[in-house]
């Protein structure tokens, strides 16, 4: 046993050993269990073994590798044998069944216990339904025996109708049959529901005939179909078979939803391919199916005959869903049959059930640190329709994507040609500077990113996704190491670089080599000292359809929207594109799961699940319909989108989707503030050229000339200190400063308090990495709500300001043309606000976010903006100075007074490194917002003092001069009427 197994944790641990695999699954109080991934990408492991010369043994698929070289030091479907006198040589040394699951079992809990750094509480083991008392006796000493903690076991049946019980929210006293099939036979219980759990009616099974049975019938025909006589061919053809007896197993999971399957059979003969349908398994399985059915019938026939109606039979296990065994069992034993729960994880999930609320009763620990009580989600009978298999792909990066998959521009070519003509317009009228706002505008359409956040809970695939979706290996895949830091993946020539946090929450870039990003990105830690305060890595390499401006953005895994990471992500939210949620087909949604997504479909625009590793889980379209159900339950309208990312399959769909849904959406904001531009520098270029116009009459000249000089003089009044707008911004500016200090002092006070209260209740040596954990998730929670909140008020602020400048026209000052003309480009969306009387809506209609940056998370700092790299920043903070050590001749005030010594330093750390960028991010909102309103204030002026200026020059002229400019003026009058009708139809075709 490893140290970190030895440690009692907060959660228990249930294992379900199989004939053929193994399964775990993690319980915690009040909280629905879910699946332990036990190897890379997989909830499940073969049930195998290899012990070494040193007898320290392997365990599952590894195992299995290494039988190849050294098959003497092998065993595998020790669990069928149990009780049975045999025993298993291994290297020349021989070992009963028990010996062999001991082994297992520990090796299982210790890599559970190294994987979350802390044992299990509690194990419960889950053994065949059908074993006599003996062998249940046996099995429950050697589990004893494998762990260093609290353990017993508990029947598959009993742990399934468990699992079922908390999914289809059974009422007490409703009575079930749960019936287990996997490779090493049948298991069947009856039983009733009670407050407690389930109480037992009766129980059964056989060991005579099982799932390895069926998968040896099929290997059987296939191998007459081949003409291959097993028995007489030699050593040459073993590996042969051995990949088409595997192919076969695979063969009765895919033909329980397809019609057939294609197997090719790779002998020293020559290739083969035999096509299986699924009335050909139907004929082969029937046998063996009606015999499985007697032991069912019996077992509920006998619950009947003691007064036990019942009424539905849960079917699970491996083989669980045989084609026909379902009918034959409703037509036999007259009851329904429910198949909704995942067959290979519901045994270990409600193992996981008969333990998880009571094994923490007695300590009172867990009641500090408990998370919030996730509630059951209701699931309704789905419909799967037949999976559509496509051939896999040799390497599944590195490939050009099919030219079937469109290419949207996010630049439309026509807004460019009208931005064009008004910037011709305004060289020629001599406004430089509105030609080099429509030129900056122009630029910054093709250079705007829309940014692609691929997001999702540890080992779920996210790096391999990207992988596949950029056809290049430049995120680096792990089976031990999660991704750390988020990865920026860019269009470009091939380059890497990492960007370094300072304590200011700051970043500044350096390249590396693309061979170095696993050594930063990985969570393992690099060759650099600095390594922990790198804050995201940024690569480019070429990619066509990243060329548009997107850029895909690995994230680390979230864990839940109360974490640390799960708050960053949230945060990083508020300046992204899209969200890509990954989750792999081995499971359905969690609760904190679905409690993110909703969460961040209020935080982005668009919200798609992607479902990965299709090609390992034969029910992925199960769990796609159940995670459906959820989705709508929890009222987010998120798309799944189900994908292989090693074999290529529904990767082209995924791009398309992406490029359907964010690039337009991206073409239609870019126009939209592109057509508020051209409305804006028209008006002002209609402005002068209709005072020109009005000049050549001698009773209009003198109004135009003294509507300008009134212009320059508001003007003048309108840049004072003192001035309503200026006055606004600099009370909210101080307002914002002193009010969200106050906020996270009074925040961090009051975790300071709770952390004191912890720590007087508890031994800090005993709870230690426990309290660490949740004082630095809510450390960052805390700064990620600040600063939430801080960007809140900015909004709030520029609405504020908004609506002032509307009310009292413009700025107070401004009369007539001059406050039309300013009023134009603001975006007037507060509902209490009324316009009608200063201005027109055409003349408001425009959006102020379109000429100056957004104001929000990300607008103002490099990298990933304030918000993300301040909470990067206290996420990846040390806790404490030294390692609180245990020492027997320390008292345990000594340890408290060291651990209050911890807190206190950690915490101030936390306000320092949020201090500063938050006040650095007030003042920008504060200068964005007042250049914005001078920057219009000078464009004002630049209008008011040519229409004067041309006014005056028209008494200088000739009649024939007068005639030649008079009709100029019309003809570029009418020319620029007609762009800005062609400008309002595209800003009401973008609308519509």
């Amino acid at each position: 046993m490893t140290e970190a197994a030895g440690s009692v944790g907060g959660y228990v641990l249930a294992v379900d050993i199989g004939q053929r695999s193994t399964t775990a699954a993690i319980g915690r109080d009040g909280q629905a269990p879910y699946v332990q991934l036990l190897e890379s990408g997989s909830g499940s492991m073969p049930t195998a073994l290899w012990l070494g010369e040193t007898g320290a043994p392997v365990v599952g698929s590894a195992a299995v590798r290494r039988s190849a070289t050294d098959p003497t030091r092998f065993a595998s479907g020790f669990i069928r044998s149990w009780g049975s006198m045999s025993t298993t040589l291994l290297g020349g040394a021989a070992f009963t069944g028990a010996q062999l699951v001991t082994r297992l079992l520990s090796s299982v809990v210790a890599s559970v216990s190294d994987e979350r750094h802390e044992g299990p509480s509690h194990v419960t083991i889950a053994y065949p339904q059908r074993w006599s008392d003996a062998q249940c006796a046996s099995f429950g000493e050697a589990t004893q025996r494998a762990v260093e903690v609290p353990a017993d076991v508990i029947g598959n049946a009993n742990a399934a109708v468990l699992e079922f019980r908390a999914f289809a929210s059974l009422p007490i006293g409703a009575h079930v049959a749960s019936v287990v099939l996997d490779a090493g036979g049948l298991d069947v219980g009856v039983f009733a529901t009670t407050a407690s759990g389930v109480e037992t009616i009766t129980t059964g099974g056989t060991s005579q005939l099982g799932g390895d049975d069926l998968d040896a019938a099929v290997f059987a025909s296939m191998c007459l179909r081949l003409d291959v006589a097993e028995h007489e061919v030699g050593s040459e053809w073993t590996p042969a078979l051995d990949r088409l007896r595997a192919d076969c197993r695979t063969v009765v999971h895919q033909l329980t939803t397809d019609d057939s399957v294609a197997v090719e059979a790779w002998l020293p003969s020559g290739r083969r391919q035999v096509n299986v349908t699924r009335q050909e398994l139907l004929a082969l399985a029937a046998p063996m199916v009606d015999d499985w059915a007697v032991v069912v019938q019996r077992a509920i026939s006998s619950a009947r005959g003691r007064g036990v109606p019942v009424e539905t039979i849960v079917l699970v296990g491996d083989h669980g869903r045989v084609p026909g065994l379902a009918e034959t069992l409703a037509a036999r034993c007259g009851a329904v049959v429910d198949m909704r729960l995942r067959p290979a994880t519901a045994v270990a999930l409600g193992a996981c059930r008969v333990r998880s609320l009571r094994a923490h009763a007695s300590q009172p620990v867990a009641a500090v640190f408990a998370p919030p009580v996730v509630e059951p989600l209701v699931v309704e009978p789905l419909v799967v329709e037949p999976l559509v298999v496509e051939q896999p792909v040799d390497r599944p990066v590195e490939r050009p994507l099919p030219r079937s998959v469109a290419r949207p521009s996010t630049v439309d070519t026509d807004l460019v040609a009208l931005i064009d003509a008004v910037i011709a317009i305004a060289d020629e009228e001599q406004r430089d500077d509105l030609s080099s706002r429509l030129t900056e505008h122009r630029n910054g359409l093709s250079d705007a990113n829309v940014r692609l956040l691929v997001v999702g809970d540890f080992k779920q695939g996210k790096s391999t996704l990207v992988n596949a979706m950029v056809g290049h290996k430049v995120c680096p895949t792990d089976a031990d190491f999660a991704t750390a830091i988020p990865t920026i993946v860019r269009n470009g020539p091939p380059a890497a670089a990492i960007r370094h946090v300072d304590d200011d929450g700051l970043g500044a870039s350096r390249p590396i080599e693309l061979a170095d990003v696993g050594r930063w990105v990985n969570e393992r830690a690099g060759a650099d000292a600095e390594r922990d305060a790198v804050g995201s890595c940024e690569i480019t390499v070429p990619v066509e359809w990243l060329s548009e401006g997107i850029e895909l953005v690995d994230m680390p895994g979230f864990g839940g929207a109360d974490t640390g990471s799960g708050a960053r992500i949230l945060a990083d939210l508020n300046s992204a594109s899209a969200l890509l949620f990954v989750t792999d087909a081995s499971q359905e949604l969690t609760g904190p799961e679905i409690e993110f997504l909703r969460l961040a479909q209020q935080r982005c625009p668009t919200v798609a699940v992607v479902l990965t590793k299709i090609d390992s889980y034969i029910d992925w379209r199960l769990i796609r319909d159940i995670d459906r159900r959820h989705l709508e339950r929890a009222g987010s309208t998120s798309t799944i989108v189900p994908v292989s990312a090693l074999r290529g399959t529904g990767v082209t769909e995924l791009i398309g989707f992406l490029q359907d849904q964010l690039l337009r959406q991206a073409l239609a904001a870019r126009t939209l503030k592109s057509t508020t531009e051209l409305s804006y520098a028209g008006a002002h270029l209609l402005s002068v050229m209709h005072s020109e116009l009005d000049s050549f009459d001698p009773a209009r000249q003198a109004r135009v000339a003294d509507d300008a000089r009134r212009t320059l003089g508001e003007i003048a009044q309108m840049r004072l200190d003192s001035a309503p707008w200026h006055r606004l911004l600099t009370d909210r500016r101080a307002d914002l400063q002193a009010g969200t200090l106050e906020r996270l002092d009074t925040e961090l006070r009051e975790l300071s308090s709770a952390a004191a209260e912890a720590i007087a209740i508890h031994d800090p040596a005993v709870v230690w990495n426990e309290f660490q954990n949740w004082l630095r998730d809510g450390a960052t929670n805390l700064v990620t709500d600040t600063y939430v909140h801080l960007t809140e008020e900015a909004a709030s602020t520029e609405q504020q300001l908004i609506s002032q400048l509307v009310a009292a026209q413009g700025v107070g000052t401004l009369t007539g043309q001059a406050n039309d003309l300013f009023l134009r480009s603001l975006k007037l969306d507060v509902p209490s606000v009324q316009a009608e009387g200063y201005a027109s809506d055409a003349a408001i209609s425009g959006s102020w976010s379109a000429a100056e940056p957004l104001l929000g998370l990300g607008g103002f700092l490099p990298g990933f903006g304030p918000v993300s790299l301040a909470v990067a920043a206290v996420a990846g903070l040390a806790f404490g100075r030294r390692a609180l050590r245990v020492r027997r001749e320390s008292a345990l005030d000594a340890r408290r007074a060291q651990a209050r010594t911890f807190v206190e330093e950690y915490l101030h750390d936390v306000q320092r490194l949020t201090t500063k960028p938050m006040e650095r991010y007030i003042n920008q909102v504060y200068r964005t917002l007042r250049d914005g309103v001078l920057r219009r204030a000078d464009e004002l002026e630049r209008s008011a003092t040519d229409a004067l200026a041309k006014s005056a020059g028209v008494a200088d002229e000739s009649n024939a001069q007068r005639a030649a400019r008079r009709a100029q003026l019309t003809t570029e009058i009418q020319q620029l009427d007609e762009i800005m009708h062609h400008v309002e139809a595209l800003s009401r075709k973008v609308t519509n």
